[in-house]
């Protein structure tokens, strides 16, 4: 009976090989053995555990074996590259170290795991060292040393080997409730992008605060904090700018580049991000930074999810990246389709500060018919699709950038294959001594009853016309589009309406492409206080100038 039991112990002991280390907490601690002695079933359990994952030499197969038997199979091929891959191991009671250099991304991977594993076990192990070894071992569990790893001699950066790309319980909840966030596969640019100005954002405060700028600014400015975009001179802005590059990857794809001057990614910041719905004002250094800021100026990232949204458009992506003071970074993230990894090391190919998105997609798109041919770029006749050498996915995103972009701070150029095509570029207003001030709006009257307009109270921007047929009005956040709301109660009254001094979090929904509909509310009292103003200001030009015309006896009666 005796001997029947200690078979069953032993059947459940190598159950949990490969299952979770609280399982061998299920274990007795001290069983009976043979004749006078106890067993130790948690102690065992764990022995073999170690002794399996330590049993890591770079002779572990037999080349010879393979020859006789027949070749290994594929699934098994990256675990023995594993295995040859090892260049250093000390296992001592005191501590265990491991060096590896693998040929492969698949190989560095499997390596990978082989790491993380041993660090859970190891910490498993010193967390539970009295409920599991016997008593007369004293000591503790050996601690994880030094663990190199490297992909043809890169080395991974220190703290960094087990890096994922995941994401909070909380922000998947939210995902999966509003599921289709991005029904555009094409949302991706706006995404990158968006990151990329915010980068320049922050990195534009910095020189400010530091006086950078100092002759740049207008006189009256006492308070950084309340400063007004029109009251920096447009050259500030214009030291700043994204470029969007693309090149032809292969006969399927093409890369797209995203790269920006703004303030680079340290290895630490990037291990924060990796972490999907963490935002960058959800870092307690950064909030402060964020809230010390202008209104307008502050980056319109509340979600953290925008580099989720390449997931889309391809499997993987990399970064190129250089914070200030810091050494450059290069970090190649996959989906979690591939388990999410994110592989990270040094890289000099950055001499400045900024950041590259390094994106390759696919040529065609299931979306492709229909949408792309009738794009802006061709109703203006800007390029022919008959004589074209280029596929039609570089117009679209040439479209696409200049559709969604608002009035920007920043200059975003884009280049097919190193040649400029265009810059997306809306300028401020042109000249300060024009702009007349109220107590709440700054203004400038157009011809043709047009007007530009800023809210100094919310730091929302307006341009506004009278037009005998309304078409609606165009509305921005931050410079970038969202979904068309009708504000204007004034029918005939058209505006483009950007708000830059509201957070983006509470105002716009997961997609960042809509309003939140408990904030409507007051987003529309903002636009028909301004439209109120507008309609004041050009009665009485309207009145004393323009009677005589016959397309203004309109506004006269609509007035």
């Amino acid at each position: 009976l005796i001997q029947e039991r200690l078979i069953q112990l032993l059947g459940d002991i190598i159950c949990l090989h490969t299952q979770s280390g609280r399982k061998i907490l299920d274990l007795d601690y001290r069983t009976n053995g043979f004749n006078a002695d106890y067993a130790h079933p948690r102690f065992i359990a764990q022995m073999l555990r170690m002794g399996d994952l330590l049993d890591a030499d770079n002779n572990r197969f037999n080349s010879t074996n393979e020859f006789v038997f027949g070749e290994i199979p594929d699934s098994s091929k990256n675990h023995w590259e594993k295995h040859k891959s090892a260049r250093h191991i000390l296992i001592t009671p005191d501590i265990i170290e491991y060096r590896a250099d693998c040929e492969s991304e698949q190989v560095y991977r499997e390596t990978r795991n082989f790491l993380s594993w041993l660090k859970e076990e190891v910490e498993f192990w010193a967390l539970n060292w009295k409920s599991i070894m016997p008593e007369n071992i004293n000591g503790s569990a050996p601690k994880l040393g030094k663990c190199e790893l490297l992909l043809n001699g890169v080395p991974d950066i220190q703290g960094l080997s087990d890096l994922q790309f995941s994401i909070s319980p909380e922000k998947a909840f939210e995902i999966i409730e509003g599921s289709n966030l991005y029904e555009d596969r094409f949302v991706f640019l706006r995404e990158v992008i968006q990151n990329a100005l915010d980068a320049c954002k922050v990195q534009m405060w910095r020189d400010l605060s530091e006086g950078k700028y100092k002759s740049w600014i207008s006189e009256n400015v006492k308070n950084l904090k309340e400063l007004q975009p029109f009251e920096i001179e447009k050259g500030v802005f214009n030291n700043y700018g994204i470029e969007v590059r693309m090149y032809s990857h292969d006969n399927d794809h093409i890369k797209v580049v995203v790269k920006d001057n703004g303030i680079g990614l340290s290895a630490q910041q990037l291990k924060k991000i990796c972490n999907v719905g963490v935002s960058y004002s959800g870092d307690k250094e950064r909030k402060e930074e964020i809230e010390s800021m202008p209104i307008w100026l502050r980056p319109t990232a509340g979600f953290g999810i925008g580099l989720q949204s390449i997931f889309l458009v391809a499997n993987e992506f990399e970064i190129y990246s250089k914070a200030a003071g810091e050494d450059g970074i290069y970090a190649k993230v996959t989906s979690q389709r591939k388990n999410g990894y994110v592989q990270v090391s040094k890289s000099d190919k950055l001499k400045y500060q900024g950041t590259e998105i390094h994106i390759v997609i696919p040529r065609r798109f299931e979306f492709e018919v229909g949408a792309i041919v009738n794009t802006y770029a061709y109703m203006k006749n800007e390029y022919d699709v008959f004589s074209d050498k280029r596929d039609l996915i570089y117009y679209a995103i040439w479209d696409d950038l200049r559709l969604m972009m608002g009035k920007i701070y920043f200059p975003v150029k884009l280049f097919f294959e190193n040649i400029l095509i265009d810059t997306v570029k809306r300028e401020w207003f042109e000249e300060l001594k024009e702009y007349i001030s109220s107590e709440r709006y700054i203004f400038k009257r157009l011809p043709k009853l047009k007007m530009d307009l800023w809210d100094k109270q919310t730091c929302t921007r307006f341009t506004m016309t009278l037009e005998q047929v309304a078409f609606g009005s165009d509305c921005f956040f931050k410079g970038i589009e969202i979904s068309h709301f009708d504000f204007v109660e004034w029918k005939r009254v058209v505006a483009y309406i950007d708000f830059y001094g509201l957070d983006a979090k509470e105002t716009l929904t997961l997609d960042r492409k809509s309003i939140k509909r408990e904030k409507l509310k007051q987003l529309k009292k903002i636009v028909n206080d301004a439209t109120d103003f507008y309609l004041t200001e050009i009665r009485e030009p309207l009145l004393e100038e323009k009677q005589n015309e016959k397309e203004d006896q309109y506004s006269l009666i609509y007035l």
